[in-house]
């Protein structure tokens, strides 16, 4: 996911002539492009937050849903395939995510007694077996789409069953850490994709990625990588994601009590999510190239597709989620 940048020469054409996003790209954009960016932005952003802030574990899985439902769409649209294939594939994502869907609605505990109690008051049970059954019905749905595709479609194809697992972990995230944890990935991607804008602006020089994306620099990167960390490590401060109570409860000795985390450990989780954020954003590069398309759709104006929106986001999902596991479980 990018901010409305308007900086972005490449993640276009095979070419890479076309002007494309930004992120940690150099090449400036016209002024028509990124007013239509702020203005598609100004609208989406707040749906957003709002739904992460008052929608709860139900409001943000519909909304990965229907990220999910739209994702595969547009990757089904780059494999190539027409007709029951492309429905099928189109699927693939949309039952990997309500898989994690099914986990989440039925899972007792609360956020508000923190990640690690409200993970380990879970009782397996028909949830994880239907959402076995969901993920083992989009496995072989992809493997039927992607039967007989050249390698580079098989690829796109395969990539459902990957945007899928991670979008999956949403309505999870959402119910262990409710709406703290999904702030941490989706605040630091956006604080990534500012800090990368602004530094590769200023002094991008170096490429990140020519073949793939030549726009971007490394100095974005570092960049955003640092404006991350920061974001991260003061909305952890304010929020306490992990509702650790602090010093006080965790001194007392409370079942299960999680002690509170050092800033510099969100320091680290802020990095991670920066190099997640531009792998994410590299691969749908790649894939929009073997593909030979500019945007992965048009849904999103002066955006391109959900998969342009998603990339640096889904991966953070579940890099907050398992992160957060690990840090609840920390003594």
């Amino acid at each position: 996911m990018n901010t409305p940048d308007g900086n972005g020469a490449s993640d276009a054409s095979p070419s890479g002539q076309s002007p494309g996003k930004g992120g940690i790209e150099a090449a400036p954009a016209s002024k028509s492009g990124l007013r239509l960016r702020l203005l598609t932005a100004a609208v989406g952003v707040p749906v957003l937050l709002l739904v992460i802030l008052f929608g709860g574990t139900t409001g943000v899985s519909v909304l990965a849903l229907a990220a999910a439902l739209v994702a595969g769409y547009e990757l089904a649209g780059m494999a190539g395939v027409k007709g029951i294939r492309r429905a099928a594939l189109t699927a693939t994502p949309l039952l990997f995510t309500a898989a994690g869907v099914v986990i989440a609605l039925d899972a007792p505990g609360s956020a508000d007694a923190g990640v690690w109690r409200t993970l380990t008051s879970y009782q397996p049970g028909w949830p994880v077996a239907a959402a076995v059954a969901l993920a083992a019905t989009a496995l072989i749905l992809t493997g039927a789409s992607a039967s007989r595709l050249s390698p580079a479609s098989r690829t796109a194809a395969y990539a459902a069953v990957w945007f899928g697992l991670l979008l999956a972990h949403a309505p999870m995230t959402a119910w262990a850490g409710h709406p703290a944890l999904i702030l941490i990935a989706v605040l630091g991607v956006f604080a990534a994709d500012t800090g990368a804008y602004f530094t590769g602006r200023l002094i991008g020089r170096r490429k990140l990625a020519p073949t793939i994306s030549p726009g971007k620099t490394v100095e974005g990167l570092i960049g955003g990588i640092l404006a991350s960390a920061a974001a991260v490590t003061i909305l952890a401060i304010l929020l306490d994601p992990l509702q650790t109570g602090g010093e006080d409860a965790a001194n007392q000795g409370a079942a299960l009590a999680v002690q509170p985390v050092e800033p510099w450990a969100w320091a680290l989780v802020g990095v991670l999510i920066g190099f997640a954020g531009a792998a994410g954003d590299l691969f749908v590069s790649w894939l929009k190239r073997k593909a030979g398309v500019k945007d992965s759709g048009s849904l999103l104006p002066g955006h391109g597709g959900i998969l342009d929106r998603i990339d640096s986001l889904a991966p953070n999902l579940a890099l907050v989620f398992w992160t957060a596991v690990l840090l609840s479980n920390w003594r």
